[in-house]
């Protein structure tokens, strides 16, 4: 197997944070909207509601949870999928506690956020999914079923965020007609961009921490 340097993954982790970054930053500008937040994030903010913590610490929880049904389905889990499901949380809360992200009332620039939010998020998706170490526990799940039925990743997108989004209204999360554009919206949108950036998620092979700690035992 090819032996990796400690520079390669050092560079690969640096663009996962970066990805995470953006990932993070574009919820900040979907929740700072105020418009109804993302299926994923109402789900969030329905367990944060229930459970007493920040959406942050809710979007961990969660994250937690779908890393196990992943690799109950037989996907690997890898060093991009541990960080995502650390970091993207501490991010959000982050980027909320600054206060800096804020369309203020007026109805036409709070859409501009919600867009410019499933944009920025989708190019985060982009960036760290394409360094290979791991996929996000949310993309994670959406390629393996995708794969498993053999649809397209927009359209089992949209299936899981659907269910996502039904938790959490009954958890009482914040649903909106933010929440139905960007149910209906973001998987086109990030087909879109994937065709723009000529980027399949479903060929990118990933390496697993199994793939890493039996290339060590072979060198």
């Amino acid at each position: 197997m090819e032996n990796r340097s400690v520079k390669y993954y050092l560079q690969k982790i640096f663009y996962l944070n970066v990805g995470y970054m953006l990932c993070s930053l574009g919820v900040a500008f979907i929740l700072s909207a105020n418009l109804g937040y993302g299926p994923w994030d109402v789900l969030s903010s329905g367990l944060s509601n229930t459970m007493g913590i920040t959406i942050g610490q809710a979007v961990i929880l969660i994250s937690a949870l779908l890393v196990g049904i992943e690799y109950a389905l037989g996907t690997g889990i890898g060093i991009g999928t541990i960080l995502n499901m650390l970091l993207i949380g501490l991010y959000i809360d982050l980027f909320r506690w600054t206060g800096l992200i804020d369309p203020g009332d007026g109805l036409v620039l709070r859409f501009v956020f919600l867009f410019l939010g499933m944009i920025i998020l989708n190019f985060g998706i982009w960036l760290y999914m394409g360094q290979g170490l791991g996929s996000g526990p949310r993309d994670g799940l959406m390629v393996v079923l995708a794969k498993r039925f053999n649809l397209s990743v927009g359209v089992m997108k949209l299936i899981n965020e659907s269910v996502a989004v039904t938790i959490g209204y009954l958890l009482g999360g914040s649903f909106g007609v933010g929440t139905i554009v960007i149910a209906f919206l973001s998987g086109p949108i990030l087909n879109k961009q994937f065709q723009l950036l000529k980027f399949d998620a479903k060929k990118v092979k990933h390496e697993v921490l199994t793939d890493y700690f039996k290339r060590k035992t072979e060198s």
